[in-house]
Order: C-alpha cells, then sequence, then structure tokens
C-alpha cells in the first residue's frame, strides 16, 4: 500500500510507474523527476541526488520522515556541499523511533536496529550476533561496532535502508 503522510492513498500497483505522470522538479536537487496525481514518488528515487519526492518532506522540512532518512533540509544542505544524502546519527535515532526498524551499511556489512519485546535489539545481520540494549539512550551511548562507539563513526556509514 502506497501511505503517504500517515493516509492510505491507494495500494501500490503492480506497475506504480504507471501513476507517475507529472513531471516536477526533485525538492533538494532541482533535477526532473515524475511524481504522482499528490506530487509524490516515494518507490522511486531522483537518479540524481537519491531523494525520494514526498509532500510531507517538503511541508515539514525539519522532520525526519518516510521514505526519506533525513530532513528535507538536511539533504538540500549536504547536496549543496556535494555530499552524500547520508542522515546524522540523530537523524537515524529519530527514523529508528518512528519506525521502529531501521538498517545501515558500514564496512560492507549490514547492520540493524529493531524492537522486539520491548528491547532495543543491535544486530549484525552478515554474523547473527546482535546485543540488546534497555533505552535508546543507551543504545546512543553505548553501541559499538569494532570497539567503536557508534556515533563516533557514524560519519563512516554507507547507506541505509528500511527494513521489512
Amino acid at each position: 500500500m502506497l501511505i503517504i503522510c500517515n493516509k492510505l492513498i491507494m495500494n501500490e500497483p503492480k506497475d506504480y510507474k504507471s501513476y507517475l505522470t507529472n513531471l516536477t522538479n526533485c525538492d533538494v536537487c532541482g533535477s526532473s523527476i515524475f511524481v504522482d496525481q499528490f506530487g509524490n514518488n516515494s518507490l522511486e528515487p531522483c537518479a540524481n541526488c537519491g531523494w525520494k519526492q514526498n509532500k510531507c518532506n517538503l511541508e515539514q522540512a525539519h522532520i525526519v520522515m518516510y521514505p526519506n532518512f533525513l530532513s528535507l533540509e538536511n539533504a538540500k544542505k549536504l547536496h549543496s556541499q556535494g555530499k552524500k544524502l547520508i542522515p546524522t546519527f540523530d537523524e537515524f535515532i529519530e527514523c529508528y523511533k518512528c519506525y521502529g526498524e531501521v538498517g545501515f551499511y558500514y564496512n560492507n556489512k549490514k547492520f540493524a536496529l529493531s524492537r522486539p519485546k520491548q528491547k532495543i535489539e543491535f544486530l549484525d545481520i552478515s554474523t547473527g550476533n546482535y546485543k540488546n540494549f534497555d533505552s535508546i539512550e543507551h543504545f546512543k551511548q553505548n553501541a559499538m561496532i569494532n570497539n567503536v562507539l557508534l556515533k563516533n563513526m557514524w560519519h563512516l556509514v554507507e547507506s541505509l535502508f528500511w527494513l521489512g
């Protein structure tokens, strides 16, 4: 299903591209992109910068919300600096708080943060090893990869993905 601003708009069509009929400019880089009748294209990122067009992001540019992993304000800033659209560590935490599951690539390995059984689980998907944390604050202050705090090495993260 396609959800826009927390409202069910329609079931996702098998050929979703048939709904992308309106040409507009990407909110981040200005490249031409196709959007649906509502001004959204959350299924196919901009070929130039990777932003997924969503009217809600435009209306609330300072907030992190699906389908993107960072705020529109931060995306524009990073793009203007010629940087990849990777969220800050705090934006990553906001993604997790909103959706309960989010993953990232670091050093060609997949890691994930999820919420099974009311615990915060930090999982190394490639090995199956995980560590549970009692709170998001405990995770932020103690999560490590190779004995380095995640918050201190976050700038090395390659990309993010939604679990599911």
